[in-house]
């Protein structure tokens, strides 16, 4: 067979009747034939079978490779939704243990206020403590510094009421 024949044989033309044909079994047919004549080109040379073998594997290559690409979106689309569900669940995790964070410093405000309250409180207390004690310190100071010693001479009583105060001893010192 020549080239034109087979090329009229791969790409037929068929007029549309009035009553039409079943276009898929002529479809089939013309599908049929040309895998034929593919198989009888292929046969002829060996460049013709070469050409043949290689359309059919890019023909395969080319199914292989869009369902490829059609899994690696899948998968793409599956990674993708599973890294936003953890980066949301890793954003709400996030903002609990912030927000207990924060909770925990205002109660270890109050509670450091309240030491400081406490501390300004005792210490206010102590001041007020040594304050009466020097008080009492020094009153008892004054009410015993006029008390006289061996060497010192007593003066001389003015009237009987003062030689009789003067006659009593003194208080014996504190002791342990």
């Amino acid at each position: 067979m020549r080239d034109d024949e087979l090329a009229l044989l791969r790409e037929p033309e068929f007029p549309i009747a009035l009553r039409g044909y079943d276009r898929e079994a002529v479809d089939a047919y013309v599908s049929l034939v040309n895998r034929v004549i593919a198989d009888l080109e292929a046969g002829r040379s060996p460049q013709s079978a070469i050409k043949h073998a290689l359309d059919q594997v890019s023909e395969e290559t080319k199914g292989i490779l869009e369902r490829a690409h059609e899994t690696a979106d899948g998968i793409t689309s599956r990674s993708q939704a599973q890294a936003a569900d953890r980066i949301a669940r890793a954003e709400a995790e996030a903002r609990e243990i912030i927000d207990a964070a924060q909770t925990k410093v205002r109660v270890l405000d109050a509670d450091a206020d309240e030491i400081w309250r406490e501390r300004k409180r005792l210490i206010d207390d102590v001041q007020r403590v040594a304050d009466e004690l020097s008080e009492l310190s020094d009153s008892a100071s004054r009410r015993f510094a006029e008390e006289p010693n061996e060497t010192q001479e007593l003066p001389t009583p003015q009237n009987d009421a003062d030689a009789e105060i003067r006659l009593i001893p003194p208080p014996p010192p504190p002791g342990p």
